[in-house]
C-alpha cells in the first residue's frame, strides 16, 4: 500500500524518472525595533531597546498528491525578542555608577503537518503504531531506492530558551588610577522537547 503513495513515473530510468512537481518553500519574516535615548540631565542618562523577530517556514512535503500531508512537510516557526535597559548615574565627575540589565527569549517550534492527526499508519496497513500529541501522521520510513517517508529527522521540536543579564559597575578615578568594581547576574534556562517517533523502520525492501 505504501507503494501507491509514490507518482507513476514520466520517464525512463529507476531514478529522477518524476520530475514535474518542484516543492516550493515558502518563508516570512518580520523584525521590528524600538529604541529610546533619554538624557534626563547632566548627571542622568537612560537607554533602553527592544527587539521583536517573527520567522516562518512552511517545508513542502517531499511527494505530491492526496498523502502529501503523510509524506512529510512540517510548520517551522522561531519567534524571539530581546531588551535592554541602561542607566547611568554621575554623582561627582570623579565618581559614576551603570546600570544594565538586558533578556532574550526565543523559540523553536518545528512541527509536521499531520502531527495531531492519528491514525494514518492503519490506513496503511501498519498496525499498532502508539501516537501522542504532535508525532502522528506517518512514521519515519525509508524504502530502498526511493524517496524517504514521514516525518524528517529532528521532528517535531519544541524548543524554549530565554536568557537575563544584570550588571551594576562602579567607577572610581583617583588621580592616575580608575578603579572599577561591581557584579554581574546571568541566567540561562533552556526547554528542549522531541516526542519520538511512533515508529523507525529504517528500510523496507
Amino acid at each position: 500500500m505504501l507503494l501507491g503513495v509514490y507518482p507513476k513515473p514520466l520517464s525512463s530510468g529507476l531514478v529522477n524518472n518524476y520530475a514535474s512537481y518542484v516543492p516550493i518553500e515558502y518563508k516570512n519574516t518580520n523584525t521590528w525595533d524600538i529604541r529610546i535615548d533619554e538624557n534626563i540631565n547632566e548627571k542622568n542618562t537612560l537607554f533602553g531597546v527592544f527587539d521583536r523577530s517573527l520567522y516562518a517556514v512552511v517545508v513542502p512535503s517531499k511527494l505530491p498528491g492526496v498523502a502529501v500531508g503523510e509524506t512529510g512537510g512540517r510548520n517551522d516557526s522561531l519567534p524571539a525578542y530581546a531588551w535592554a535597559v541602561d542607566y547611568t548615574r554621575i554623582f561627582t565627575p570623579t565618581l559614576t555608577n551603570d546600570m544594565h540589565v538586558g533578556m532574550v527569549h526565543s523559540d523553536k517550534l518545528q512541527l509536521p503537518f499531520y502531527g495531531n492527526k492519528f491514525g494514518i499508519p492503519a490506513q496503511f496497513g501498519i498496525q499498532g503504531v502508539q501516537q501522542v500529541a504532535n508525532n502522528g501522521g506517518l512514521p519515519s520510513i525509508t524504502v530502498s531506492g526511493l524517496t524517504h517517508l514521514g516525518v524528517g529527522n529532528y521532528t517535531p521540536t519544541l524548543q524554549y530558551v530565554w536568557s537575563i543579564e544584570g550588571v551594576d559597575t562602579v567607577t572610581k578615578v583617583y588621580r592616575n588610577h580608575t578603579f572599577k568594581t561591581g557584579f554581574q547576574i546571568d541566567d540561562l534556562e533552556g526547554d528542549i522537547s522531541q516526542p519520538p517517533h511512533p515508529m523507525n523502520w529504517q528500510r523496507l525492501k
